[in-house]
């Protein structure tokens, strides 16, 4: 009954990610999830012209940051790391701001790793 009395009072308090921003609506992913399929039916149709590769890059990232969301997955380790890793880069190729922007996204070094 708390999510009710939330609605009433004004609307759902989790809407926001800790760091200010807004979560993703179901809306919203739906439209990414149309954007970037359609780039994927233009470039396999040999058609690589008839789409925004950097919106369809935006709209990748904001998937990839839904999933890592709805997961829960951890941006230091695991999966949730390489999940991080490539929505940073799908962002800088949609020009879009990082989450934090003080925060520096470059490649991952491998020096001295086995």
């Amino acid at each position: 009954m708390n999510f009710l009395s939330g609605l009433a009072k004004g609307g759902d308090s989790n809407n926001h990610k800790p760091g200010g921003e807004k979560k993703s609506s179901s809306a919203g992913l739906f439209s990414d999830a149309k954007v970037v399929a359609e780039a994927a039916r233009a470039q396999f149709s040999n058609h690589p012209e008839k789409y925004d590769k950097a919106k369809a890059a935006g709209s990748a990232a904001h998937l990839l940051d839904a999933a890592s969301e709805y997961g829960k997955l951890d941006e230091t380790k695991g999966v949730g790391k390489y999940v991080h890793q490539a929505e940073d880069y799908l962002r800088r190729y949609s020009h879009e701001p990082a989450k934090k922007p003080d925060e520096f996204v470059g490649k991952p070094s491998h020096a001295g790793e086995p």
